[in-house]
């Protein structure tokens, strides 16, 4: 069985000469410690490691060194390589509430717009979250994630309802 996983950042570069890496966390709280599972995207699959040793660094990024990653050369085929950890292992989130990283996969509407694509990523900036959406023509188009926007998530179909502002997709897409 598949176990329940979320993501919960991305390998963002290579450190020192062992083979660490260094991890960018998007659930902050988010607590790893040595022989814990880590789950990485690598091929369309998500392929676990071992977390061999680990260090919190000041700047809140951990710095893993992960079973059968043995020299910088094999750490850096695994950099952007997206971490996924168990549910089982992160703090449960509030009644009514979700990780955003779960809305990764889920299709976006606009009740003026229709069906805008699927949510591709959730990017942190530091004003907001973004909701990163492709559409059917592969473009990207960038939305705040803002609780003004926000109609409904529906989790049995996978479909995130916004009501954007009369005239701002149109504006992101460079549409008149």
């Amino acid at each position: 069985m598949q176990p329940d996983l979320i993501r919960i950042g991305k390998l963002n570069k290579t450190f020192g000469t062992r083979g660490e890496v260094l991890l960018d966390l998007d659930i902050p709280d988010t607590i790893l410690q040595t022989g814990m599972p880590v789950f990485l995207g690598i091929a369309e699959t998500r392929v676990p490691f071992m977390i061999t040793e680990i260090f919190l660094r000041p700047d809140g990024r951990y710095q893993l060194l992960l079973d059968s990653i043995l020299s910088p050369e094999q750490a850096g085929s695994i950099v952007n390589a997206v971490a996924y950890l168990e549910r089982k292992y992160l703090p449960a989130p509030g009644e009514g509430q979700m990780y955003l990283t779960e809305l990764i996969g889920y299709s976006a509407t606009d009740q003026q717009e229709g069906k805008l694509g699927i949510i591709r990523d959730i990017l942190a900036y530091p004003e907001q979250d973004m909701l990163e959406i492709i559409d059917s023509r592969e473009r990207i188009l960038l939305l705040p994630l803002v609780e003004a926007y926000l109609v409904e998530i529906d989790d049995r179909e996978k479909v995130v309802s916004l009501d954007c502002p009369t005239g701002l997709i149109r504006l992101l897409r460079g549409e008149s």
